[in-house]
């Protein structure tokens, strides 16, 4: 039995843009609601990502700031 491997096979290129073209298909078909599934997922993430890290670094420049106003009142 022979397989057609055309079908399985991936090329590179379909993997890159794969999520661009079914986005742009969606933009066509529905462009509000695909926009802002597609903008919220993305930068959803981004924003999230930054906020944690905005922070983690607040809450360690506090505690450093905290440790050196103790050591110069002590």
């Amino acid at each position: 039995m022979i397989v057609d491997n055309s079908l399985y096979s991936v090329s590179l290129k379909d993997i890159i843009f794969y999520k661009g073209s079914t986005f742009v298909k969606g933009m066509k078909d529905n462009p509000v609601n695909n926009f802002f599934k597609f903008f919220f997922g993305f930068w959803g993430l981004i924003v999230l990502s930054l906020i944690v890290i905005g922070i983690i670094t607040v809450y360690e420049y506090s505690l450093d700031s905290g440790e050196s106003v103790v050591e110069a009142s002590s």
